[in-house]
């Protein structure tokens, strides 16, 4: 999403093995108290990949407010979502 030119929300995304798939890697935004402006955005880039791939892969939880923020936007089946843990060995 440009602003006068310049990159103010982005999402990157990459084909996985599946063709009939794509996995996100990456959601952002300039500024995250702006998170609600880029929601428009970030949905019409998921409805245009669910026109071409039938799955579309994110990693999501509540530390990444843009990432987070997207998929709250959609109904999804929450008993099939993962905990993530980092394990710290020092």
């Amino acid at each position: 999403m440009l602003n006068a030119g310049a990159v103010e929300a982005y999402i990157f995304s990459y084909k996985s093995e599946d063709s009939d798939s794509i996995e996100i890697g990456y959601i952002g935004g300039k500024d995250v108290n702006k998170l609600n402006g880029y929601l428009d955005f970030y949905k019409q880039v998921l409805n245009h990949l669910f026109e071409e791939f039938h799955t579309i892969e994110i990693e999501a939880d509540d530390v990444d407010p843009f990432a987070y923020g997207l998929i709250n936007e959609f109904d999804y089946d929450k008993t099939e979502s993962w905990d993530a843990y980092i394990f710290d060995t020092n």
